[in-house]
């Protein structure tokens, strides 16, 4: 019987060596992090010892020691059965790998740029990431229950969370996911069960009235799937823009404020408005004033995530902290909610709900009654992913609990029910702040596929999510 591949011997000299640096490195992570065990076979030691050591997890067979004997030693240490493990090394090789394999058992894979794309059969490859695409699917030809999804984001985003165990190339809850490579046809890469993205990366463009403008990766993904009704996109498009800009999901929210109070605890967003400028402080003030927002305040781009200047934000304390300020326009103004310092970080995964409390900005005294916490200006500007400026820090700590108000989860779930149908989302995060004097909870942001950094056992969760959107696709099992 057939076994998915969990191991794989390269010949260094005839594969990796071939690859420019960025490239080799690139699929040695992602094999690794994938669960499989990889070993290089070099006839010359110190000529793949700095890879090894730039890669953690990868083992370089002894000086001298060539393929055959190699696969022996990783068979029998692993206790893999022979199919198990793949050889892979350059088309001048074919002939004395292909012996192999047959002697062993083992599978064989041969390196052949000259090979076309799509017509080189399972054992040619024509560029040398496509023994992911062979990994994966020797998974589910020995296991149609096994579900292969395709994935596309940005590197260090991938590698952060591969790091975490959520992309699998040797099955983990009955799945394998393969990174979609942009320098080949989607055709010629799946079929895939689910497709998951993380398009807010590929964000290009953000203008008010106008939809989104994505990267020509996005658009040709859009035409795959359109050709391809079978798979499960998480999320969809049409969804993940509701969350892209700021002013657009403060209206989508505004209905929240019609949910009932349980056990005393309401949830809402803060009073809200949009600015178009900061050219005369005194008259947006007053618009201000009509939207129930009084000093301090919080000034946000309207663009929520994927560009630069999405976490470029301020907190002003007066009407003279709009002057020249440096927030992008237009921008989205939010009364400030004093929370005790902790800001709870919610996180849905299909329907699995995780609360994680945080520290946060400092809670700041309203004008007159008490001075700006910044002696030299009415404006605290910051990058909300990088270190808060020192007017901004509180004193309580993430698991303080001294004068920090419990999140109260019965509210949470009765916002998350009501926030599930009209965002359409498997994937999201939102900030909740609790108003220390009221203990109202607020929304503050909504995002598309949040890390879930601090969750236990993050990674299951998130499969099972996938899973779940999969069964709410509609589709039996595929191919």
């Amino acid at each position: 019987m057939e076994h998915g591949i969990s191991a794989v011997l390269l010949d260094f000299n005839s594969t990796l060596q071939a690859l420019p640096g960025i490239e080799g490195d690139r699929l040695l992570q992602r094999l690794l992090s994938g669960g499989l065990r990889v070993t290089l076979v070099s006839p010359r030691e110190n000529t793949a010892q700095e890879l090894v050591t730039r890669t953690p997890g990868v083992d370089l067979a002894g000086a001298g020691v060539g393929l055959a004997e190699a696969a022996r030693q990783v068979l029998q240490v692993h206790a893999l059965p022979p199919s198990a493990l793949a050889l892979v090394a350059g088309v001048a090789l074919c002939s004395r790998l292909s012996a192999l394999s047959e002697h062993t058992g083992c599978r064989a894979f041969f390196f052949d740029p000259a090979a076309q794309q799509g017509h080189a059969g399972w054992q040619a490859l024509p560029r040398l990431p496509d023994l992911l695409h062979r990994i994966a699917w020797s998974w589910h030809s020995t296991d149609k229950d096994c579900l292969v999804v395709g994935f596309t984001m940005k590197w260090s985003r991938e590698r952060q969370l591969a790091a975490r165990g959520f992309f699998p190339l040797v099955p983990r809850d009955g799945l394998v996911f393969l990174p979609l490579d942009w320098q080949q046809p989607l055709e010629v890469q799946g079929p895939f069960h689910v497709v998951l993205h993380k398009a807010t990366d590929e964000l290009r463009s953000l203008l008010p009235n106008q939809t989104p403008r994505f990267s020509a990766n996005m658009d040709l993904l859009c035409t795959f799937l359109r050709a391809h009704p079978e798979v499960c996109l998480v999320d969809r498009f049409e969804d993940v823009i509701k969350v892209c800009d700021r002013i657009k999901m403060a209206t989508l929210l505004r209905g929240i404020r019609d949910l009932e109070p349980i056990e005393g605890i309401a949830v809402r967003i803060p009073n809200q408005c949009e600015a178009q400028s900061f050219a005369d402080p005194a008259a947006l003030v007053d618009e201000l004033s009509r939207h129930g927002i009084a000093a301090p305040c919080i000034v946000k781009p309207a663009v929520a995530c994927g560009l630069p200047e999405a976490h470029q934000m301020a907190v002003v304390c007066d009407a003279a902290g709009f002057a020249d300020l440096q927030v992008p326009l237009p921008a989205c103004i939010q009364q400030y909610i004093n929370h005790g310092e902790v800001v709870h970080k919610v996180y849905v995964l299909g329907d699995q709900v995780f609360v994680v409390p945080r520290a946060s900005t400092a809670d700041i005294a309203p004008p007159p009654t008490g001075p700006s916490p910044a002696a030299s200006s009415t404006a605290i500007c910051f990058h909300s992913l990088q270190p808060l400026p020192a007017d901004l820090q509180g004193t309580n700590s993430h698991d303080s609990t001294g004068g920090v108000r419990s999140i109260h989860m019965p509210t949470i779930h009765a916002a998350v029910d009501w926030l599930n149908p009209r965002l359409g989302l498997h994937l999201y995060g939102f900030d909740v702040a609790i108003e220390t004097t009221t203990g109202t909870h607020y929304i503050l942001d909504v995002n598309f596929f949040p890390s879930c950094q601090e969750v236990q056992d993050a990674a299951g969760a998130f499969h099972r999510a996938l899973k779940l959107a999969r069964v709410r696709h509609g589709q039996q099992a595929w191919p």
